[in-house]
């Protein structure tokens, strides 16, 4: 891998305490505001080699571990807290889809008896023959008013006298 190449812009004031560190001169007699100044060459080429020797990359992944572990234990949280309101929807349903099954049973139960009922009554009843009694009955009691006509007309009594 080719070493970066970073454009030379001579004089720079930068917080260095870094680059002091790692080495880098530092020209004080330049400084206006106590603030130590660096050559920017020397700059781009202590970045340069902290990049390529990975201590740039190993230093930054320092202060994001933490970050990244904080938004990891949120999202563990929010997992459990997910994990947890699924599992009650699952045992709220389980407890519907059982309240279902025993309600439709019995409604199936409820029409079987039911049907037994009818059937039964249909066999003891007799249709045939209560249609024929009805029938019947009806002709009687339409007989029975007019001979209550006659009798209030006085007719009656003369029918049966001329029958005997």
């Amino acid at each position: 891998m080719e070493p970066m190449k970073l454009p030379d812009r001579s004089m720079r004031r930068v917080h260095g305490g870094e680059l002091e560190k790692a080495g880098v001169k530092v020209y004080d007699d330049l400084s206006k505001r106590g603030e130590p100044v660096f050559d920017a060459k020397d700059v781009n080429i202590m970045l340069t080699k902290s990049i390529n020797e990975g201590n740039f990359f190993r230093h930054r992944t320092k202060s994001m571990t933490k970050d990244l572990n904080a938004a990891t234990e949120s999202i563990d949280q929010a997992l459990g807290f997910f994990n947890e309101k699924l599992n009650q929807f699952i045992q709220t349903e389980d407890r519907f889809v059982k309240a279902a099954k025993k309600q439709s049973g019995d409604l199936r139960d409820a029409v079987q008896k039911l049907g037994d009922g009818l059937q039964r009554i249909e066999k003891t009843a007799n249709f045939d023959k209560l249609e024929r009694m009805v029938l019947l009955i009806e002709r009687a009691a339409d007989a029975m008013e007019r001979l209550d006509s006659l009798q209030q007309a006085g007719k009656l009594d003369k029918i049966l006298a001329a029958i005997k």
